[in-house]
C-alpha cells in the first residue's frame, strides 16, 4: 500500500468515525454561548444602570419642582442635590453619568445620560452601552392635586393576611384615605 493511498484511507475512517463528535460540537460553541450569557449579564447591568438613573432623576425633579417660593436658579441647585444624593445611595455611582436640570414653562425638565463599559459585550467589540434618559415635572402652583385610586380585584387579592382579606383591608385603607382627605378640607375633595 502506497503512502497515499493509506493517507486516503485514514482520512476516510477519520470523516467516518463519529467518536467524539458531541466534544467538538461543544467546543465549537462554548465561545458562543458564553457570549451570550456575559451579552445577558451585561444587559442585566444596563437594565439596572437605567432604573437607578430614572430613579435618581426623578427624585430630582420632583424635588425642585416641589418647592415653595424658590427661584428657578433655586430649583435646579435643589434638583441637583437630590439627583446627586439619589445618585450615590444607588451603588452605582461609579458610572459615568451626566444630568442636567431647567425651567421652562413652569416645568422642571431634567435629562441624564449614563454610560456603562461592558465585561462580557466588550469581548465582542461593544466596550460600552448608553443611555439617554428625560423626566418633567409641573412646578406646583396652587398646590391642587387629583388622586384616583385604582383598587386590585385579582385572584391574589382574595388571600388572607393576618385576619382579614387582602381585598377588604385594601378597601378599608382607601375609605380611610378618602374621609381623611375630607376632614382636613371638605372643599376640595370630590
Amino acid at each position: 500500500m502506497t503512502v497515499i493511498q493509506k493517507a486516503t484511507s485514514l482520512l476516510k475512517q477519520f470523516g467516518a468515525d463519529q467518536n467524539g463528535t458531541i466534544a467538538v460540537m461543544l467546543g465549537l460553541s462554548a465561545l458562543p454561548l458564553l457570549l451570550a450569557a456575559g451579552a445577558a449579564i451585561d444587559f442585566g447591568r444596563y437594565n439596572n444602570a437605567q432604573t437607578q438613573v430614572q430613579a435618581s432623576l426623578d427624585a430630582g425633579a420632583l424635588a425642585g419642582a416641589a418647592a415653595e417660593d424658590a427661584s428657578d436658579a433655586e430649583r435646579v441647585k435643589m434638583a441637583n442635590t437630590m439627583f446627586d444624593a439619589n445618585w450615590k445611595a444607588s451603588g452605582s455611582a461609579d458610572l459615568s453619568v451626566k444630568a442636567s436640570f431647567k425651567v421652562e414653562e413652569d416645568r422642571l425638565k431634567s435629562t441624564a445620560e449614563v454610560t456603562m463599559p461592558t465585561t462580557f459585550m466588550a469581548l465582542a467589540g461593544v466596550g460600552d452601552l448608553t443611555a439617554t434618559l428625560s423626566a418633567e415635572v409641573g412646578i406646583a402652583q396652587d398646590k391642587k392635586a387629583e388622586v384616583v385610586l385604582v383598587l386590585d380585584y385579582s385572584g391574589s387579592m382574595w388571600e388572607t393576611v393576618g385576619t382579614q382579606v387582602k381585598y377588604i383591608a385594601m378597601k378599608d385603607a382607601a375609605t380611610a384615605l378618602v374621609n381623611d382627605l375630607a376632614k382636613t378640607d371638605p372643599d376640595k375633595v370630590k
